[in-house]
């Protein structure tokens, strides 16, 4: 590979050859004016005024300059002008390779050009960015399927209750059963509807609705949200939330989804007889929200818990939408979540969090 060579650098030496060429022009033109005037008054034997010398001088520069000025600058114009194409050629290509650049030709790249320093490091960035684009274009037709195949199949089932339903006639009791069989699948599409909204929101900003957060209000709203629904599935719900008050910069109320989703899953997967705990730690400039349980522990495939619907087919999993709901929230709030099995069995979900 060749060194790289700076194109502002370029621009400088090519300039300064133009530069250098129109006067170069200029001076051999004015040469050539003076010595043809003077082989002239030679050849003629018209002696110079001898009153004014320099007035004779002056007129023949005067009639130099008239005649090299309008050279000089043209070559010095046509020279910068071819000067200026060579310099900025690599951004003309890279602007035609940008133009052709469309969603049905996504898998274009620029060229990585050699020996430019500006414009390398220019055209990796932009190729950078177009992979950004298109892992998340790809994700997106990805969700949309996911999507289009999650509410299909509720509508289907409806569909086809009432189809049967219609074909003869049927009593109260059918008619209340299927009714009941309806509404449960319309109330799962209803669910799916609010998991894909809130998905949505949680990847809006909402830098305007912050405000400074206490962690541990956070925490316990959750788990008092949860406390019936842990009671009724005989599992015991703690909270640890520590003597000191931590606080963060945030929604409340969009951090308590976050949380909430990663309780509900918690609480699902855990088995009568166990336990699912809250605890609030704090490790240097972060505070630490920890959601254990004794559940059955991670899938294998850890990558996909974040992924909105890749869990979907596992028992007790929901939808698929709550981990990377809260996932999002989670970044939205400059922190992240980690996820882990436990010595002791079960997994532990981990909001990191900046303390204010």
């Amino acid at each position: 590979m060749r060194s790289g060579s700076s194109l502002r650098r370029r621009l400088a030496l090519w300039s300064v050859a133009a530069t250098l060429l129109g006067l170069i022009a200029f001076a051999v033109v004015a040469y050539v004016v003076v010595y043809v005037d003077e082989r002239e008054e030679a050849e003629t034997g018209a002696p110079e005024d001898p009153d004014d010398p320099a007035g004779a001088t002056r007129d023949k520069m005067l009639l130099a300059f008239v005649i090299a000025a309008p050279i000089g600058i043209g070559l010095s114009v046509g020279a910068a002008t071819y000067a200026s194409r060579r310099a900025l050629a690599p951004i003309d290509r890279v602007v035609r390779t940008a133009a052709e650049i469309s969603v049905d030709r996504f898998d274009r790249r620029l060229e990585l050009p050699d020996a430019d320093a500006e414009m390398r490091p220019l055209a990796r960035a932009i190729n950078e960015l177009l992979d950004r684009l298109q892992h998340g274009y790809d994700a997106l037709g990805a969700f949309s399927a996911d999507a289009s195949h999650e509410l299909r199949t509720p509508v289907a089932a409806v569909c086809s209750e009432l189809e049967i339903g219609l074909r003869r006639p049927r009593s109260a009791d059918e008619w209340e059963l299927s009714a009941r069989t309806s509404l449960a699948e319309l109330r799962r599409l209803s669910g799916v509807i609010e998991a894909m909204l809130r998905f949505a929101q949680a990847d809006t900003s909402r830098a305007a609705d912050t405000t400074v957060v206490d962690v541990a209000e956070v925490v316990a709203e959750v788990a008092a949200i949860h406390t019936d629904s842990a009671r009724r599935d005989g599992v015991a719900l703690h909270t640890v939330l520590g003597d000191a008050r931590v606080m963060v910069q945030g929604d409340p109320d969009l951090l308590a989804t976050a949380l909430a989703n990663l309780v509900g899953n918690a609480l699902r997967l855990t088995a009568r007889g166990g336990y699912v705990r809250l605890a609030i730690t704090t490790s240097g400039d972060a505070v630490l929200i920890h959601v254990d349980d004794t559940g059955p522990g991670l899938p294998p495939n850890r990558a996909a818990l974040f992924v909105p619907f890749a869990l979907r087919a596992t028992p007790g999993a929901g939808i698929g939408l709550g981990l990377p709901i809260a996932q999002r929230i989670v970044a939205r709030h400059g922190g992240t979540i980690a996820a882990e099995n436990r010595d002791g069995g079960g997994a532990r979900f981990t909001i990191r969090l900046p303390r204010t």
